[in-house]
């Protein structure tokens, strides 16, 4: 029951960092196993509710990511240069990346 898990030592360095700021960060290789028990068994709630935290955040980042789309540029292709229709849709930064535009 009060094992700790294979990455223990590296969230406990990392909650304790984020808890006790003022401490500093404890570089995981630097707790003792006897620490990382002793560790465990005192923030095991809170350790477990500080990973979950962050992994949420990382994939909110990552949703949020994958969800932008970037701004869109409208084009009129009346000599079907780009596409067999005649306006379409196209990633702004497609158009900035690989053509060259006179203004």
């Amino acid at each position: 029951k009060h094992t700790p898990p294979s990455k223990t030592a590296e969230h406990l360095a990392d909650y304790l960092a984020f808890a006790h700021p003022e401490v500093g960060r404890v570089e995981p290789n630097d707790l003792s196993p006897e620490h990382i028990k002793v560790g465990w068994k005192k923030y095991r709630n809170d350790i477990i509710q500080f990973v979950k935290g962050k992994v949420e955040c990382t994939k909110a980042i990552y949703n949020f990511r994958d969800a932008f789309s970037g701004p869109t540029a409208v084009v009129y292709d009346p000599h079907a240069e780009f596409s067999t229709e005649v306006v379409n849709q196209y990633d702004i930064f497609h158009f900035l990346r690989n053509y060259e535009f006179e203004v």
